[in-house]
């Protein structure tokens, strides 16, 4: 029972049922050919990729030993609260402030995580999504206090 419990197995599983998920969810799509592409073309190629990958991933955990699943009851409502903490601030704040702030909070799941490794990041992944988001696709959100 613990070689279905570790980490690989867990993940591997997790990546094939999004991967069946978004197979099953894109089937009304025409597929199209390589020439010419349907719009199910680009979702049911990605999602058939992550369930090819979560099938290996999943039977590399079944052959090789990997460390047993553990889970730090304490993240979950971080990690969550963090996505509400961006939907309710890049409305309002912006986008660079919304996704600062989402880190920030996401952050405090992890014991290990450092305040300069977190300020960094936070900063970087700010910077680069408004110039993507914002500047090279030209998507209407708010880059400061709207």
């Amino acid at each position: 029972m613990s070689r279905l419990l570790n980490r690989d197995v867990c993940a591997g599983c997790m990546f094939a049922l999004l991967g069946i998920a978004g197979l099953w969810l894109s089937q009304d799509y025409a597929f199209g050919t390589a020439t010419r592409m349907g719009p199910g073309f680009f979702p049911r190629s990605i999602a058939s990729g992550l369930t090819i990958l979560g099938v290996l991933i999943a039977l590399r955990g079944l052959v090789a030993a990997s460390p047993a699943v553990s889970m730090d009851l304490r993240a979950i409502p971080l990690v969550l609260g963090s996505i509400v903490v961006f939907a309710l601030l890049v409305e309002r704040a912006g986008l660079p402030v919304a996704t600062v702030a989402c880190i920030v909070v996401a952050s405090l799941a992890s014991r290990d995580a450092k305040v300069r490794e977190v300020v960094l990041l936070s900063i970087a992944l700010a910077a680069t999504a408004t110039a993507l988001f914002v500047y090279a696709l030209g998507m209407p959100i708010p880059v400061w206090f709207g």
